[in-house]
């Protein structure tokens, strides 16, 4: 992407990686915007995008809650095998 920006293309991508967005976010490149879903602070979501810096956060695990329920286990939690 960077050879892309600096041949001075247009370019437009969505990612989840934050360590991605937040390097393009610290190089302040003038013509960039960041945009994100806002969020209640109850976790609610709106479906409106925000101007704003990336945020290191992971909201997939709100989804696979109210997909799955709690059935998430933690690696350091024993499996009962009975």
């Amino acid at each position: 992407m960077t050879a892309l920006l600096e041949g001075q293309v247009k370019v437009f991508f969505v990612t989840h990686l934050y360590e991605l967005a937040r390097g393009f976010y610290d190089r302040h490149v003038p013509n960039a915007m960041f945009l994100r879903a806002e969020r209640q602070p109850d976790g609610t979501r709106t479906f409106k995008l925000l101007e704003g810096r990336p945020l290191q956060t992971s909201y997939g695990q709100d989804l696979y809650h109210e997909i799955f329920g709690d059935a998430i286990r933690m690696p350091d939690t024993p499996v009962d095998v009975r």
